[in-house]
């Protein structure tokens, strides 16, 4: 039911009843916390559908909405984990601003915020962390300045994981065996960071152990190196 309800998102929209998008809206928040983890990914799959065709339109149900994604955070795992992370994302993009205004992301920002140290602590390589960041790369772009109250916080995690990461790569003979884009997702987040020897040092290490993550290293080090001028060389000991 909930994916026929998403196949009809665009008609929903399209018919101009406001009062048509809130009730489906709300029928998909309603099965978001089934047990069922089919009908926990279609149902979250719906609703991203309905926020890419609504758009600005989801404006009033956004406290309702992430108030359910919240609880659904703390309830999923694999791959309703993962629909739920792209949700979230997927909300930023088509919503826009709106979902970065106000008391909204106090709401929403610190309970995935717990989420990634919690999964970071049992596992630092753990394939649910990298959209998990991802989507909050995208909420941050939304949020702004809005987004301060846990820049710190968010930049120390992402350290953090830097950290766990390189220390279990270092123990790898076959580099190869380690998800190496945890690694592009972190730096990618922190380019405008300038001016933290131990930042830069981990990413010139990462660069060394690994092609593929070295190249998104690199860029990196060069973005901090345009933004900070001569203090860089600094830094990394030239």
């Amino acid at each position: 039911s909930a994916w026929t309800l998403g196949r009809y998102a665009s008609w929903t929209v399209s018919a101009d009843e406001p009062s048509l998008v809130a009730c489906s809206i709300e029928a998909l928040v309603g099965r978001l916390l089934d047990r069922n983890r089919k009908v926990q990914v279609a149902t979250c799959s719906a609703l991203g559908v309905y926020v890419e065709a609504a758009g600005e339109l989801m404006t009033p149900s956004l406290e309702p909405v992430y108030r359910a994604l919240m609880d659904a955070l703390q309830l999923y795992r694999t791959r309703s984990l993962l629909c739920l992370f792209d949700t979230l994302g997927v909300m930023a993009d088509n919503v826009g601003v709106a979902t970065g205004e106000g008391p909204l992301p106090g709401l929403y920002v610190p309970c995935i915020l717990k989420r990634w140290n919690d999964i970071g602590r049992e596992n630092p390589l753990d394939p649910s962390l990298l959209p998990l960041m991802e989507c909050l790369g995208r909420i941050t772009v939304v949020c702004g300045m809005n987004y301060q109250p846990w820049a710190m916080e968010t930049f120390e995690m992402a350290m953090s994981t830097i950290e766990s990461f390189m220390l279990i790569v270092s123990h790898y003979n076959d580099i190869a065996e380690v998800d190496d884009e945890l690694v592009a997702a972190q730096v990618e987040g922190d380019a405008a960071r300038v001016g933290h020897p131990q930042l830069l040092q981990l990413y010139l290490a990462g660069a060394v152990k690994n092609e593929h993550s070295g190249r998104d290293i690199i860029g990196t080090v060069g973005g901090c190196g345009v933004q900070g001028e001569g203090k860089i060389a600094v830094d990394i000991g030239f």
